[in-house]
């Protein structure tokens, strides 16, 4: 990888392409910049206690209202700032997010000179990543902002390191000041765990397109490099991993309790093997096409088209489609060729290797090929592939022709990917726009009729919404918030019979894929009703201490199940215990006219407890088990 002479006329055009790419980014983004929240926006921005606060971000989690294991807190206390600045408005934290995203893309035209590229080419490479719509969801999606802080550093890291192994001397400064950049992306995401991978793959290229035999001064301060860099990448990733841990280990157990449903981790090997080879095909096709960049990545897993018939009722029917064999291998030929790449062309065409090596390890690493990651697809995991494909491209345009064939071909792309990406940012102006979108380039995606079935249930369209609820599960019959409300449902339509099936199902897929959760509990206590209304008191107690085990902070589960418990002597005492935390709990007073009535209840119960206890003999008043569900 060649030098390049950074004179003032190269200063000078950096500087240009600098501006071109912020002039792009605000015309294309300041016509978006949407107050209305979407999505996850709550829960890492708007409603995240310690953002509005200002206490406790350093072990905050970054996502407030569920439980992931995911700390960054460095992308939390840049929330705080943006709190501290203008408290409450989603707007400039998207402004925040869209400036981050140009110092990004004006990183990216540094390292690509650095690397030996051409101002040209460089300047085109980043404009097409700055306009891209796979970097969109970054800039729109407030969750984003720690993607685009950790792309910010680990570009500097890497710009650094290019840097360093052009000079000499100064080498525990400069490997003190790697390590700060690597320490500052982990703390901003934990996808900065790529760095050392990605030093490494240069340093192995670099030396082999620019020392064949070479200077034993330079192999001996290539080595010292190597041996730096491995002990800083060891005591960063240990100090990070150990403090992370900690973190976690303190979060409190009711937000532990909450944990988000997690499609992949209820998958057999082999369907998540299946899904492992297929994605790099997915974000390939996301890359090169443009999109679509879908705000929701439930389709992605479904794949309805191979999906078997759903039968409610049968739990076996519940499986996921798999995705074809056609897409499985072109998955695979991307990753093959990226290592090809690597291999065969580090000494002819060092930018293209590299490329091809950044490429396969960025898309390696969001890949659920030993186990979840916590998620499914994003546009964001494609947005440091990309990185890789547009370096190994300034690779194949050199000499005067090939810069202008970069010129031309960038200028088309920018005016395809532009189209592309404003309309990306108009589909996220709202939830209901948003969906819209969805339903025109994913119709077969489960999201939209689960969507359009919550509306209808709010508007108080029975028939719709159990309809829409049936379409989103025929789509995708591992979605428990649907089976659990299309059993809620058939149950306000008087099919017993049917809605006891399908609660069945809700609780037997809320098992499988959201173990643990709100909803995980909200199935077994939907069930519990069920049995409750047909005075099955055994059965309906039971299934309130299901729900209670799969989230204690289930206030109504908890209510009914003290409820039930205080009709029985063996149980009096449970009984109390769980009243008392249901009042505790009872913040927003959810249980209504239900909390009246167990208050008054359990007053009685303690003092049949208090008598049980000078040795008298007690007997509980019966309750009719659907004086509880009036």
């Amino acid at each position: 990888m060649r030098d390049k002479t950074w004179g003032r006329a190269s200063r000078g055009g950096i500087l240009l392409a600098f501006l071109l790419i912020a002039v792009a980014g605000i015309a294309i983004y300041a016509p978006n910049l949407s107050p209305s929240p979407i999505m996850d926006d709550a829960g890492v921005y708007l409603e995240h206690d310690e953002v509005r606060q200002g206490s406790g971000w350093w072990v905050a989690p970054y996502y407030s209202n569920a439980f992931r294991p995911i700390w960054r807190p460095l992308a939390t206390l840049s929330f705080r700032l943006n709190w501290l600045a203008q408290p409450g408005d989603r707007t400039p934290v998207v402004a925040t997010n869209l400036g981050l995203l140009i110092l990004a893309a004006g990183l990216a035209v540094l390292l690509f000179r650095r690397l030996g590229a051409g101002l040209i080419a460089s300047g085109a490479a980043g404009l097409l990543f700055l306009i891209h719509p796979v970097t969109s969801e970054s800039v729109l999606r407030l969750a984003g902002r720690a993607d685009l802080l950790c792309e910010v550093f680990l570009l500097g890291a890497m710009l650094w390191h290019v840097s360093w192994s052009r000079s000499s001397g100064g080498a525990m400064l400069r490997g003190v000041v790697w390590g700060t950049f690597y320490a500052l992306a982990l703390l901003a995401k934990e996808i900065a765990l790529v760095l050392p991978l990605l030093a490494a793959a240069f340093e192995a290229i670099d030396a082999a397109s620019r020392d064949h035999g070479g200077d034993p001064q330079a192999r001996l301060a290539r080595r010292r490099r190597w041996l730096m860099l491995l002990v800083i990448t060891v005591i960063v990733s240990a100090w990070w991993g150990s403090l992370r841990a900690g973190v976690i280990r303190g979060w409190p157990v009711e937000l532990k309790k909450k944990r988000t449903i997690d499609y992949v981790a209820a998958m057999t090997d082999r369907e998540r093997q299946s899904l492992s080879t297929a994605l790099p095909a997915v974000y390939g096709e996301m890359i090169v096409r443009g999109g679509p960049i879908l705000p929701s990545y439930a389709h992605i897993i479904a794949w309805p088209e191979e999906a078997p018939p759903v039968a409610l009722g049968d739990p076996r029917t519940f499986g996921v489609g798999l995705p074809s064999g056609t897409r499985q291998a072109a998955g695979v030929a991307i990753l093959v060729l990226a290592v090809l790449a690597f291999t065969f062309l580090h000494r002819r065409a060092p930018r293209v290797a590299l490329g091809g090596a950044w490429l396969a390890i960025t898309l390696i690493a969001v890949l659920p090929l030993f186990g979840s990651n916590g998620q499914v697809a994003s546009g964001r995991s494609a947005v440091l592939p990309l990185l890789g494909i547009l370096l190994a491209l300034t690779g194949l345009a050199r000499g005067r022709r090939g810069a202008v064939a970069a010129a031309v071909v960038g200028l088309v792309l920018a005016g395809f990917y532009t189209t592309k990406t404003l309309e990306v940012a108009r589909a996220w102006s709202s939830r209901d726009s948003m969906t819209t979108y969805l339903a025109e380039k994913a119709p077969r995606s489960p999201e939209v009729p689960y969507y359009r079935g919550m509306l209808a249930m709010r508007g108080g369209d029975v028939e719709r919404a159990a309809a829409k609820m049936e379409e989103c599960i025929a789509l995708f019959p591992r979605h428990p918030q649907a089976l659990l409300n299309l059993g809620v449902l058939r149950m306000q339509q008087g099919r017993s019979g049917l809605a006891g099936r399908i609660l069945s199902d809700a609780a037997f897929v809320a098992a499988q894929v959201a173990p643990h959760t709100a909803v995980h509990s909200q199935a077994h206590l939907a069930r519990g009703k069920y049995y409750g209304m047909q005075n099955m008191d055994d059965a309906a107690t039971e299934e309130f201490l299901r729900a209670i085990a799969a989230d204690s902070t289930n206030v109504q589960a908890l209510a009914l199940a003290g409820a039930m418990e205080l009709t029985k002597g063996s149980t009096l005492a449970d009984g109390v215990r769980h009243i008392h935390r249901a009042l505790e709990l009872d913040h927003a007073g959810l249980l209504g006219p239900l909390g009246d009535h167990i208050r008054e209840r359990v007053v009685h119960a303690e003092s049949l407890l208090a008598r049980r206890g000078l040795g008298e003999e007690i007997e509980p008043e019966s309750m009719s088990t659907p004086e509880l569900f009036e």
